[in-house]
Formats: C-alpha cells, sequence, structure tokens
C-alpha cells in the first residue's frame, strides 16, 4: 500500500470516529438506539463496514496493477522475441540472399575479371564467393528456429537457392575463355530467387506489423 493510501485510510478512520462522537445523540434517536448500545461500539460497526469496503478497493487495485504488469511484461517479452527473429534471423537472410542474387555475382565476375590474368585467378575468385556463403550459411543455420510458422521450409529454400547459383558459377567457370562475356544469370535462377526472396519479405513484413502493433499499445 502507498503512502498517500495509508494518510487516505487514517483520515477517513479518524473522520467516522469524530464524526460518529459529535452526531451520535441525533443517530440514536432517529435509529432508536438502546442505550446499551454506546457510540464507541457504533463506532467500531461503522469503522468495521469502510474497512472491509476499503480493503475491497485496494485488493481490485492490486489485482489491477499486477494484470497491467503481467501483461506489460508478456508485451516486452513478444517484442524481444520478434525482434530477435528480424535481427538474428530473417534481415540476415535477406542480406545473404540478395548478395548471391545471380545478376549482382555475374556483375562483380566480370568486374573482377579485368584484373585477372587467368584462370586460375578467377577459380580462386569464385572460391571465395562460395566460402564466404559457407560461413554465411553456418551462422545463420543456429538461428533457424526463429523461423515463422508454417516457414519452417524457407531456410532450406534459401539455401538450395542459392546453392544452385554458386553451382551455376562453377560450371560457367568451367567453359569460360578470356576476352569472352561471363555468362552465369538464366531464367530459372532469376525465378526461384524471386520466389524465395517475396517469402522472406512477406515474413519480414508479417513480424514487423506484429512489432508495431505490440510497441504501440
Amino acid at each position: 500500500m502507498k503512502k498517500e493510501d495509508i494518510i487516505e485510510l487514517l483520515g477517513i478512520t479518524v473522520g467516522i470516529v469524530v464524526l460518529t462522537r459529535i452526531f451520535y445523540p441525533y443517530i440514536q434517536n432517529l435509529f432508536s438506539i438502546t442505550d446499551g448500545y454506546s457510540a464507541a461500539t457504533l463506532t467500531s460497526s461503522l469503522l468495521m463496514a469502510v474497512v472491509t469496503a476499503i480493503y475491497v478497493r485496494y485488493t481490485y487495485r492490486i489485482f489491477d496493477v499486477t494484470n497491467k504488469n503481467t501483461e506489460q511484461t508478456a508485451n516486452a517479452q513478444k517484442i524481444a522475441y520478434l525482434e530477435r527473429r528480424l535481427e538474428l534471423f530473417y534481415l540476415p537472410m535477406e542480406g545473404i540472399l540478395l548478395k548471391n542474387h545471380p545478376g549482382i555475382l555475374e556483375s562483380t565476375i566480370e568486374l573482377a575479371l579485368h584484373k585477372m590474368k587467368d584462370k586460375k585467378e578467377l577459380l580462386y575468385f569464385t572460391e571465395n564467393i562460395d566460402d564466404e556463403f559457407s560461413k554465411d550459411y553456418e551462422t545463420l543455420r543456429q538461428f533457424s528456429y526463429l523461423a515463422c510458422p508454417g516457414s519452417s521450409h524457407l531456410f532450406y529454400d534459401f539455401f538450395y537457392v542459392v546453392r544452385d547459383v554458386l553451382e551455376d558459377i562453377t560450371a560457367s567457370v568451367r567453359v569460360f575463355q578470356f576476352g569472352s562475356p561471363f555468362t552465369l544469370v538464366n531464367e530459372k535462377n532469376i525465378a526461384e530467387h524471386r520466389r524465395v526472396h517475396e517469402a522472406i519479405g512477406k515474413d519480414i513484413a508479417a513480424l514487423g506489423k506484429e512489432l508495431a502493433e505490440l510497441v504501440n499499445l
């Protein structure tokens, strides 16, 4: 109970005692109270009734505050979990997917070719791309449990679409001849990449909406 509540309760108690003493003769006549029913007894009865009412009031207040605190704690936990899903899983996965877009990788390799002297350097460069994805994949894999319900397959779709692109790079490098353009992009890879990216974006949008609703409560 707060200090203000205790002061209020003491004030009500003192008021009841004083008023009962002052108006007891009038109350006695009004309700035909016998002499055996003293002012002290009347005061005690009134105090008991008031204390009971105040107890009920403050019990409800405590229950209400506890309820609100419980809801706030639950909301804070939900917000933290949603932020964790976005920051540790969805946003990194989207970034890795975009980094390994067929068109972007093709342009990256074409630019790098201008500084290369032979095919050995090209093989080394593309192996580094593959190694970088392997590291990104291992980092992301430990957070795959954060996928939205109904999207447990999404992480595997992400892995396979990037793996297919990297395999196409390896195949393209095998037949590549210096002096000719490096070609990687094909419609199948583009379509699959777009499908997975849209699925990731859909989950990100849903999580963002849920997060905004909780923050604004």
